[in-house]
């Protein structure tokens, strides 16, 4: 049970809806929007997830940090513009080993790709391990934004395998501290 608000694509409400949550906690934004909570501000930008019924990425805003969460989009030519309107501390992206003829996440290149163009000063792949047969290791992705992106710090979470937890589900999460 919780109290959190949901905010995300009109596509996806239905889905919300379905899981239970109230009409009050539901939000539907779309790119340009903007709002806060407490002192967060958020702005809803493009981003690409052709999966997904619909595709939000969130610029956050706090104080002097700018971070731009992208989910699982893949990479596309709007990261220049991003890159264009905002400063970014941060850019989070999913990454993943994509099977021959797929394309489910970013791989290396992409990630790296995506720094360039953004302007980001700190790339945080994630994802990277979440599913079996698809993980790619965050060095490679280091190894490429060094390549394309040489100003920009890569920084990740630790691996499933370094995670220390008491909880019996194993590791669901990893910190994340940005200092500016």
């Amino acid at each position: 049970e919780t109290d959190a608000m949901v905010y995300g694509p009109a596509s996806c409400m239905g889905k919300a809806e379905e899981a239970g949550i109230p009409e009050a906690r539901r939000h539907a934004v779309a790119w340009d929007d903007s709002f806060t909570i407490g002192d967060l501000q958020i702005t809803v930008v493009p981003a690409l997830d052709p999966m997904a019924e619909g595709c939000n990425g969130y610029i956050l805003q706090t104080g002097n940090t700018t971070l731009l969460h992208c989910g699982d989009s893949l990479y596309f030519d709007g990261f220049a513009e991003i890159g264009k309107r905002w400063t970014l501390d941060a850019l989070c992206v999913s990454v993943g080993l994509n099977p021959p003829g797929k394309t489910f996440y970013m791989d290396e290149a992409d990630a790296a790709r995506a720094a360039r163009d953004s302007r980001t000063r700190t790339l945080i792949p994630q994802h990277f391990d979440l599913w079996q047969g698809f993980t790619l290791d965050p060095r490679r992705v280091r190894t490429l934004t060094t390549w394309y992106a040489p100003r920009t710090k890569v920084t990740h979470g630790s691996r499933r395998s370094e995670c220390r937890t008491n909880r019996s589900d194993g590791c669901r999460a990893s910190a994340l501290s940005i200092t500016t």
